[in-house]
């Protein structure tokens, strides 16, 4: 199974840090205006990440919108979108620091967290989970198909497989900021 590794070190402030991708540099991530974050890859792509998900500050949460280039205005596009540790790539659902199936979640309160896929969710959109549901999911066990690392300290690592390879840069960046800058 081809594994991806990103790695998001601290080169400053907290919000100030560079990504690696199996070793080799990926990214750069700084602050932006007004509570945003701007992450830029080596090719020039870049995205505005905030924490503003549906008209509030929320935690655990983080949405991106797509810069064409890093000096010109966004386009306006939510790209991705994580809400209360939950988002969703290809159709399918994925919960940050979720619980394996084979695991209790006692076992993953410290240490390593895990992303997990929930299968045969019942929702389209995030926008239609109502808040009730949104808060029980943190206790919803699914298949493993990442894991995340070195939470609040000066290195932040995310491992994940082909599935989310797609996402992996600005996964690990959304990852970082909701886990580590707090």
């Amino acid at each position: 199974m081809m594994t991806w590794v990103y790695e998001v070190k601290r080169t400053g402030k907290p919000w100030e840090a560079q990504i690696l991708l199996n070793g080799k540099h990926a990214g750069e991530l700084r602050a932006g205006k007004g509570y945003t974050f701007i992450l830029e890859s080596v090719d020039g792509s870049g995205w505005r990440l905030t924490n503003h998900v549906h008209g509030e500050r929320r935690p655990f949460s983080m949405r991106t919108e797509r810069i064409t280039s890093v000096k010109r205005r966004p386009d306006g596009d939510s790209e991705f979108l994580v809400k209360n540790h939950l988002f969703e790539h290809d159709g399918k659902f994925y919960l940050l620091g979720g619980t394996p199936v084979d695991s209790s979640r006692s076992e993953t309160l410290l240490g390593r967290r895990y992303i997990v896929r929930i299968d045969g969710f019942p929702y389209k959109r995030i926008e239609d989970i109502d808040e009730l549901t949104m808060s029980r999911l943190i206790h919803h066990r699914g298949t493993v198909v990442g894991e995340i690392s070195g939470l609040g300290l000066q290195s932040h690592q995310v491992k994940i497989g082909k599935e989310l390879a797609g996402i992996g840069l600005v996964l690990a960046a959304c990852s970082y900021l909701m886990y580590s800058t707090g």
